[in-house]
């Protein structure tokens, strides 16, 4: 179909050169149609840019979904265990996604001004979805015994920067030296957590 084929060199394009480095052209060669055609989908630049950017959202919402009902998370596993799993279920989507990482990271970092509003309020429904399970298991964590009691925003705050260190070593590095990373700071941020016995 068109239209995907159009989303797809758009997400391909803007994940690489960013809103503005993407051309409308470069989408419409990788597409396999002239560039006038993306006209009859998306009128412009920004329209297209959008419709990839609430595309890459609701899959990525998707995904978080999948990760709170997978009977794995649900089961009588440690909080340890569920935190890891969920990290390295952030991970593994981010390596077999690598264009949607890599789009989410100029969307985040780099966010075209005219639609930086609107970009923070999807950024934003991302992190109320992924926040909420993650306050859910720090609370259980602390409940049963396995987390020392403190404020859940520490400990939120210092899980998402595990994700996003690790996320920018994707970026960087093989997977056989982030996988050696992730378990050495893995142990660093879990030995904070735990209390202590």
């Amino acid at each position: 179909m068109t239209l995907q084929r159009v989303r797809s060199a758009a997400l391909k394009q803007f994940a690489k050169e960013g809103y503005h480095g993407a051309s409308l052209s470069q989408i419409a060669l990788e597409a396999g149609i002239r560039k006038q055609s993306i006209a009859t989908y998306y009128p412009s630049k920004e329209q297209l840019y959008l419709a990839v950017c609430e595309e890459v959202i609701e899959d990525y919402l998707a995904f978080m979904d999948e990760v709170q009902n997978d009977p794995l998370q649900l089961e009588q596993a440690s909080v340890k265990d569920k935190l890891l799993r969920v990290l390295q279920a952030n991970i593994g989507y981010k390596l077999k996604h690598a264009d949607i990482h890599a789009f989410l990271n100029h969307l985040i970092h780099f966010p075209p001004e005219f639609l930086r509003v609107h970009v923070l309020q999807q950024i934003g429904r991302m992190e109320l979805v992924s926040s909420a399970m993650y306050r859910q298991l720090f609370e259980e964590g602390m409940e049963n015994g396995e987390i020392k009691r403190r404020p859940i925003e520490e400990a939120l705050a210092a899980y998402y920067c595990l994700i996003d260190g690790l996320s920018v070593q994707l970026m960087l590095y093989d997977s056989k030296k982030l996988k050696q990373t992730m378990e050495r700071v893995w142990d660093i941020f879990w030995n904070g957590l735990k209390k202590e016995a």
